[in-house]
């Protein structure tokens, strides 16, 4: 499984549940959820589906409405896209700023980690060197605002 996975799932679709082996993979990933989240007030639940014979497919979609309205009902909801929405805003900024650090200073970036390397400058030393270069300016048109990736 992905890594992560398993930290934000509250309801699991196991497809293909006609093959061999999809009831232990259920029970797997009930007691892997026991172990990681004990102070949820919401019991995780896993569905074996067979979606092109439509079996478990309306249950599994039952669960997920019936957790949506759980997790608006607690206020859940709304903090996780707020903390959702901070990620992807500081996902973008960091990428910009780096590529804004790697476009215009990637031979001041060689030259500090040369230094780093020689013992001359310590990492945290390095990289305050680079954030105050002049020349680097976080200005919308250095950052590619308009890019979408």
């Amino acid at each position: 499984m992905k890594a992560g996975l398993m930290e934000i799932a509250h309801v699991f679709a196991l497809n293909k549940a006609d093959r061999e082996g999809a009831e232990l993979a259920r029970e797997a990933i009930l007691e892997a959820m026991s172990l990681s989240s004990p102070e949820s007030l919401w019991e995780t639940r896993v569905f074996l589906t067979v979606a092109t014979e439509g079996r478990g497919v309306v249950e599994l979609w039952d669960s997920i409405l019936e957790h949506k309205a759980f997790l608006s009902e607690k206020g859940q909801l709304a903090l996780n896209r707020r903390r959702r929405a901070r990620q992807k805003i500081q996902s973008i900024v960091r990428g910009r700023l780096e590529d804004l650090f790697l476009r215009k200073k990637n031979d001041l970036l060689d030259r500090l980690a040369s230094q780093v390397i020689e013992g001359s400058l310590d990492a945290y030393e390095a990289a305050s060197v680079l954030l105050e270069t002049p020349e680097i300016r976080l200005e919308p048109q250095n950052l590619n605002w308009s890019e979408r990736k």
